[in-house]
């Protein structure tokens, strides 16, 4: 399989291609049925995948990661706040990185208690409520102290997800933390609030 993403040149993962293969054969089923033709079988794509290519990554933070990467963050001569606060809302939120560099502060409710995602920011297209921890607001109350007029997003700064997550890759590769991708932090963030029974 030498299926390549536009990412670094890495291939797409199972669940991409297992749902773009779903679009093509609903797309197949469609036509038949327009054409009053006998829809072929559309074979199983699974018996081809190479072996562990489903496997989920389960990548964690190690002992001394968290704190390399928010010191090589501080290292950065400018935009360095927003980038703490950013890793710091994933690890007390575990949300996506897209939902948070898009997060408008009409999002939020009166107290900052509360999180409503819209659902064209979610990747499930699925309005979510995030109850936001103590830590969470008091990232939201340091974003909100440098505030502009002209935004309605907090990380105004960040011009876009895909721009988010290339620089995360160069903070990463800086901070000398190997393969860690920014939506691993939404996997510790959970196996922490799992930890801690929240």
């Amino acid at each position: 399989f030498e299926v390549k993403g536009k990412k670094r040149g890495k291939p797409y993962n199972w669940n991409t291609i297992r749902s773009r293969l779903a679009v093509v054969k609903q797309a197949i089923q469609w036509e038949c049925q327009v054409c009053d033709l006998e829809c072929p079988p559309f074979p199983s794509v699974d018996f081809y995948i190479p072996p562990h290519w489903t496997d989920k990554r389960e990548r964690r933070l190690a002992s001394d990661e968290e704190s390399r990467l928010y010191d090589q963050i501080s290292n950065r001569k400018n935009n360095s706040l927003p980038w703490k606060m950013l890793v710091t809302l994933a690890l007390e939120t575990g949300a996506r990185l897209q939902e948070m560099v898009l997060m408008e502060w009409c999002e939020l409710s009166l107290d900052d208690q509360v999180w409503t995602i819209p659902k064209n920011h979610c990747k499930t297209r699925v309005t979510r409520h995030v109850v936001l921890s103590e830590k969470a607001r008091e990232v939201i109350q340091t974003l909100r102290e440098h505030k502009v007029k002209h935004s309605s997003r907090l990380f105004h700064t960040i011009r876009s997800p895909l721009a988010a997550s290339q620089a995360f890759w160069a903070i990463t590769r800086d901070s000398k933390i190997e393969d860690l991708h920014f939506h691993d932090l939404r996997h510790e963030a959970i196996s922490r609030m799992v930890a801690s029974g929240k």
